[in-house]
């Protein structure tokens, strides 16, 4: 991607622990102006309204597209709607940590 007559990377590779993963480049996310990319979006947390079945929402603690911080803004939302629901955060799992595709 290119910025200010720049090339920006958009994600970097990285390979630790047993998987191969992208993860947001802070350079790219930087220029547009975000502090960071979330893949639940607040339009989502407003469809939050409509489920009328109990939940259970599994999440990668270590997933750099759905921060710890976002996680407890949809753990919040479904508090407050009262929703029917079960919020499990496996803390070292990635984005993608049930894709058989993947290594984690």
């Amino acid at each position: 991607m290119k910025t200010s007559g720049q090339t920006v990377k958009l994600f970097d590779y990285r390979q630790d622990k047993a998987s191969d993963s992208f993860v947001p480049n802070p350079a790219f996310l930087s220029s547009l102006g975000w502090d960071s990319i979330y893949v639940v979006l607040d339009e989502w947390l407003e469809a939050v309204t409509n489920i009328t079945i109990p939940m259970y929402l599994f999440f990668g603690g270590a997933d750099p597209f759905i921060p710890s911080d976002r996680l407890k803004q949809i753990d919040s939302r479904f508090k407050e709607l009262n929703k029917e629901y079960k919020l499990k955060i496996y803390p070292e799992a990635e984005h993608g940590f049930f894709c058989q595709e993947r290594s984690s």
